[in-house]
């Protein structure tokens, strides 16, 4: 099993497709700890099973258990209205703490907004974070519904500091990292300093190219941990047992409550789940608890599609005694007969606007990703109709598709990556 696995993962690292660290274990049996790729490409730093990831809204399991130590203390309870810490919040009174854990608090997500994009090299307070969403009105009746924010977490964070004095960091760091022996995990907040890099990559035409930087103070409770598959390990173990909480605060923190919401976790009949997505970052905890399984896939590498779960499935079917399909390389062929014009120029996502472009440079197509100035990724043909026109995307297993109209002139185009599609018309 542990061949096939590896495999199934080299596979994916030699197509470009992954970089990065996974640990599966079975109860206390590890069967595969592999890495792959670099830490830091500039410096020639390869991944070792303790390398460090930002584990983006992984984070928000975390925050969740401190919530719940809280609850087992008698500082509060998840029936609490949120007014009673955080009075100058304008839906306080509605909202209870429950509804921040489960996302059903309606309160929107600062991370969508346009101020969180304007901000993101800028140092952040917890208050300068929750005036990004503090006017906004609610999506809907807290309770009635919902719907993923980030936001409810940075306030969770906040009600945190305000029941123990301390910064929430340091709450995590002596309830939960601490005691399970967590050495490599902590939060990184503007200022934090660790003993070893961390660099979050894109793929590009020339290789990996290291992200743009956000400054975490912006992520505070929404997203801001950083760990390695080997801590995330003796976290899925100290689950199963009473060393952080309770078997009542366990189950209540792993419920399906509303949606397919617990608090902190992704909840199905499989099991519970979470991912996370940070610039330059992407990570995956699947846990399976009838079989006292877990995946864990971190890696520092951004991907626009469904790359890690795909990965994570893939292991899930071997593991099930299936068989699976290995990645293999896209079959590409020699641009006959590309009118260069047809393709480039400017393209937009409708919904959130965001800019892409097509261009044409030393005899060859690239796509850039203008909302990102370090991604640009050579277009390489694989299937040409009267109709439509598909390009590979670089390091990835992304493609674009050109739709034309019956005088063959692009009028839109499809980005495909995984699962993931985004649909962009040409504005010129």
């Amino acid at each position: 099993m542990k061949e096939k696995i590896e495999a199934l993962l080299k596979a994916n690292y030699d197509l470009n497709y992954f970089i990065g660290n996974v640990l599966v274990a079975k109860g206390d049996q590890v069967i595969v700890n592999q890495n792959y790729g670099m830490v830091d490409y500039e410096n020639n730093i390869p991944h070792t099973p303790t390398s460090k990831f930002l584990v983006g809204s992984i984070s928000k399991q975390f925050v969740a258990t401190a919530i719940m130590k809280l609850q087992e203390e008698g500082q509060l309870h998840v029936t609490d209205k949120i007014s009673d810490y955080i009075a100058h919040y304008p839906h306080a009174s509605q909202i209870t703490i429950h509804q921040l854990l489960s996302h059903s608090a309606g309160i929107p997500n600062y991370t969508e907004t346009l101020e969180y994009i304007q901000n993101k090299d800028k140092v952040h307070s917890p208050e300068d974070i929750i005036d990004l969403f503090r006017e906004k009105e609610l999506l809907f009746e807290p309770g009635s519904s919902c719907s993923y924010s980030n936001s409810g977490y940075v306030l969770l964070a906040r009600i945190i500091e305000k029941v123990t004095g301390l910064p929430y960091a340091t709450y995590l760091e002596q309830t939960i990292f601490q005691p399970l022996h967590m050495d490599n995990t902590g939060v990184l907040m503007d200022g934090t300093n660790i003993d070893s890099p961390m660099v979050g990559y894109s793929g590009t035409m020339n290789g990996y190219k290291a992200g743009p930087s956000w400054n975490l103070s912006l992520l505070y409770g929404a997203g801001g941990i950083y760990s390695t598959v080997e801590d995330l390990y003796k976290w899925d173990r100290a689950l199963y047992t009473d060393k952080v909480l309770s078997l009542k605060s366990r189950s209540e923190l792993l419920k399906q409550h509303i949606g397919n919401f617990g608090y902190g976790w992704f909840v199905n009949e499989d099991g519970v789940n979470h991912d996370g997505r940070l610039t330059g970052f992407n990570s995956l905890i699947s846990r399976y608890m009838k079989e006292d399984l877990v995946i864990i896939i971190l890696s520092n590498r951004v991907y626009y599609g469904q790359r890690l779960p795909m990965i994570n499935q893939d292991i899930l079917s071997l593991l099930n005694g299936k068989e699976i399909t290995l990645p293999s390389k896209v079959e590409q062929r020699e641009a006959h007969h590309l009118n260069k014009d047809t393709y480039i120029g400017q393209y937009i996502e409708p919904n959130v606007k965001l800019p892409f472009s097509i261009k044409y440079e030393e005899q060859r197509y690239f796509f850039y990703d203008e909302s990102n100035p370090d991604y640009k990724s050579e277009l390489k043909p694989v299937k040409q109709t009267d109709h439509e026109d598909t390009f590979a995307v670089g390091m990835s297993p992304g493609m674009v598709t050109f739709k034309k109209n019956q005088q063959a002139e692009v009028t839109h185009a499809t980005l495909t990556e995984d699962g993931f599609v985004i649909s962009l018309e040409k504005s010129n």
